[in-house]
């Protein structure tokens, strides 16, 4: 356990893995809401999410519950898509333990984001049903929020400096071209939950034409979606909790937040 003057740290399991784990961010004050994070590193081995560890904690400090989540990766054991997005799901359906079992965890309002890869899982988990009524009813995120989102696993296929890793995610049982419609969130469209982008201009992994055409296909499905673009900032800055970019992303989920709690 760790203690600051704004939050305690802990660490819980949500699956029987090693890495099916969660670094849990208590804020000691009054819990204003839950972020649940989801890092990059194009679903791969050894990336994780110490990546997100300075977000974190700056989330943290703004009186928000943060989730920092760690799943199965590229590179471990057989690791591929299916075991990917099972453990992305898996993760946001502990929170309701988490809030039963943390007095200081509030799930409403609740957000749900990820960089890069990560943010391939965010808007991923968008299009599933969440607060139906079950066991997990409580879980009603507010939103699904790509950092420098992966949107069109298509387009990384075909691109000669990523396809590679989008073959390495689909994994040598199953052809692209049948697993690409059911987990591309550009596939997935009109999302059943609502989305937000915040991507960087001077992207120089994930060029912001790809955003530009996810964009324009969700306005053409009527899918609910915010899209901010950032001048000057690069992909990476979304892991540097002092950078332009990250403070765009606190700013939003603070006012969004604050929409919420006023209702």
């Amino acid at each position: 356990m760790d203690e600051s003057r704004d939050f305690e740290l802990v660490r819980e399991f949500y699956g029987n893995d090693a890495n099916q784990c969660l670094d849990v961010y208590l804020p000691l004050r009054r819990c204003r809401g839950t972020v649940c994070l989801f890092h990059g590193g194009f679903w791969k081995m050894p990336h994780g999410k110490d990546q997100l560890d300075d977000v974190s904690i700056a989330l943290a400090r703004k009186g928000f519950s943060v989730i920092n989540a760690e799943y199965r990766r590229l590179g471990y054991g057989n690791t591929h898509y299916r075991e990917i997005l099972e453990d992305a799901a898996a993760a946001v359906r502990s929170l309701t333990r988490l809030e039963q079992k943390y007095g200081r965890i509030n799930l409403r309002p609740l957000y749900v984001a990820g960089h890069s890869a990560g943010g391939h899982l965010a808007l991923w988990l968008s299009s599933l049903e969440w607060g139906d009524g079950r066991a997990d009813s409580r879980l009603a995120p507010s939103a699904f929020i790509g950092l420098a989102p992966v949107v069109d696993l298509q387009k990384c296929l075909d691109d000669e400096a990523r396809g590679a890793y989008v073959s390495d995610f689909i994994g040598p049982t199953e052809e692209p071209s049948d697993a690409i419609p059911r987990v591309s969130p550009i596939a997935l469209l009109p999302a059943a939950n609502r989305q937000a982008i915040f991507h960087g201009v001077r992207d120089e992994y994930l060029p912001i034409a790809e955003i530009d055409a996810y964009e324009a296909a969700a306005d053409r499905a009527g899918s609910p979606l915010s899209v901010l673009r950032i001048e000057g900032c690069a992909h990476m800055d979304f892991c540097d909790a002092s950078s332009r970019a990250v403070a765009a992303v606190i700013d939003w989920i603070d006012a969004d937040a604050r929409c919420f709690s006023a209702r």
